[in-house]
């Protein structure tokens, strides 16, 4: 899905929570847009703010390949929730906080995939944007010919 249909589609999936705020900045930033430079801009926007990483665990362990990744990790705090089969013991943890959370088997690669299969999905998505994604997904369109 492009950028702005994605932002649209967060916008509306988050819109009951009045403490979780969507930005677009990174629909205006030159690409590709790095998350460093992305933190940067909110920073000197939203001076009165601090701003943090939440992850998964995957993308931990390949977060050594991030632009300026340890200017990051020494700046901003990051969340980390587990994902089953992945060893952050090699990982650098500076600044990590590891969350204590089920494990929940789910990916946004294993919905598109599940998608674009055809399979049902719909307790996977958020009721807000339900029927916007499946119509994304839908036989005959671009995504899915």
């Amino acid at each position: 899905l492009s950028a702005d249909i994605r932002y649209s589609l967060v916008k509306k999936a988050i819109g009951n929570y009045a403490h979780i705020h969507v930005s677009d900045i990174e629909l205006h930033l030159p690409m590709p847009s790095y998350t460093v430079n992305t933190l940067k801009i909110m920073e000197n926007s939203y001076k009165d703010r601090e701003f943090v990483l939440i992850m998964g665990a995957d993308s931990l362990v390949q977060f050594h390949e991030w632009k300026d990744w340890q200017e990051i990790a020494r700046n901003y705090a990051r969340y980390v929730y587990p994902r089953r089969g992945i060893d952050v013991s090699e990982a650098d943890l500076t600044n990590c906080r590891m969350l204590d959370a089920p494990l929940i088997d789910i990916s946004s690669t294993m919905i598109r995939n599940a998608l674009l299969a055809g399979k049902d999905v719909r307790f996977y998505l958020p009721s807000e944007i339900r029927e916007d994604v499946l119509r994304h997904y839908a036989p005959g369109s671009s995504l899915t010919t």
